[in-house]
């Protein structure tokens, strides 16, 4: 992809609403509207999973992955607040909060697993003083592209197996030529995950998920009707943990563990994508993770990186993220986005 290409799915992109003032839609394809208007839906917003290839939908270790799959929320058994804000170029911004909560009821060897969450997620676009479309200047103020989302997540588990199901409703606003445009939507999810004591030193667990994004009704606006971009993932997910004997009795949590990740991801209005990832764990403490997400056609691939940092007392976590990737895929642009994480979690 060159320059050219990148900046002007840039601007169909993130900068759509000042084009929009000055261009006519009615001859445009079905589904135009929703492929400029929506396609913050597809980006992600959680700077763990952003620097993992943006995969998540089997990865239940980061509530913001509940993005990608509300039925991830079932491996969490505590309350917990997160906040992501991820900075790309042209003064575009994400922030996401997220406030969830889970617990796990314990029926002999049977447990029943539920765990709601609420989710608000902004983009913000600061517009330039002028564009191509509007050269005297009088371009509409700051644009915002919002969704809230609330999750609800329940399953059956064991000490050795779990599975669940996972649903989440959206309200989607947008900022569209002045006026505020709603829309609904709701995400279907499912996960399992299996777990296996290789020796008294080593523990494996191993997750699938797949996930149903971004459905709903059709969006009109005026002579404009489309889908929103829908996405269907496919997630999976391998954490290796090990411990010298005693350790893990004694600390409460592996010396050190090693997580693989991957989602096969198709997309209906954007090119379809692999994304994988790798976090290596110390002590529950420090983590470093790479990834890299590959999309078919033009489009390119990249390549990401995150460091994170948590510190446990007693039964409370608190946990920093950093992940960049820089913009070579696409030529001789210099840029790079930079996303940043914290959270908070208070265990049963």
């Amino acid at each position: 992809m060159d320059k050219r290409t990148f900046l002007n799915a840039l601007l169909r992109v993130v900068l759509l609403p000042v084009v929009l003032s000055a261009t006519d839609f009615s001859h445009a394809p079905p589904d135009a509207f929703a492929q400029t208007r929506f396609d913050f839906l597809t980006i992600p917003t959680g700077t763990r999973n952003l620097a993992m290839g943006q995969a998540g939908a089997a990865d239940g270790a980061d509530p913001s992955n509940q993005y990608y799959n509300p039925s991830v929320l079932l491996s969490s058994d505590r309350v917990g607040l997160g906040f992501n804000y991820v900075s790309y170029l042209a003064d575009i911004s994400f922030t996401n909060f997220n406030l969830n909560a889970g617990h796990v009821f314990d029926r002999g060897n049977l447990g029943f697993n539920l765990a709601g969450s609420i989710v608000y997620t902004e983009m913000s676009v600061e517009p330039p003083d002028r564009t191509i479309f509007l050269p005297d200047g009088n371009v509409p103020g700051e644009l915002t592209d919002r969704h809230v989302s609330l999750l609800l997540a329940g399953g059956l588990g064991t000490d050795a197996v779990d599975v669940g199901f996972g649903m989440a409703v959206k309200r989607i606003m947008s900022d569209f030529l002045e006026q505020d445009l709603d829309a609904w939507a709701f995400d279907l999810g499912l996960a399992a995950n299996a777990r296996i004591e290789a020796s008294s030193a080593i523990r494996i667990i191993t997750s699938a998920g797949m996930s149903f994004l971004n459905r709903g009704p059709r969006v009109k606006v005026g002579s404009l009707e489309s889908n929103l971009p829908h996405q269907i993932r496919l997630g999976g997910r391998v954490r290796v943990e090990g411990s010298p004997e005693g350790w893990k009795h004694s600390y409460g949590r592996p010396l050190a563990a090693v997580t693989l990740v991957g989602d096969v991801i198709d997309r209906d209005l954007v090119s379809d994508a692999v994304g994988t990832g790798v976090e290596i764990g110390f002590l529950d403490a420090l983590f470093f993770r790479a990834g890299r997400q590959d999309m078919n056609g033009s489009a390119g691939s990249r390549t990401t990186y995150g460091l994170g940092l948590a510190w446990t007392f007693a039964r409370i976590r608190a946990a920093f993220e950093y992940a960049t990737y820089d913009l070579d895929f696409i030529g001789d642009f210099n840029g790079d986005v930079n996303s940043y994480g914290a959270s908070v979690a208070y265990s049963f």
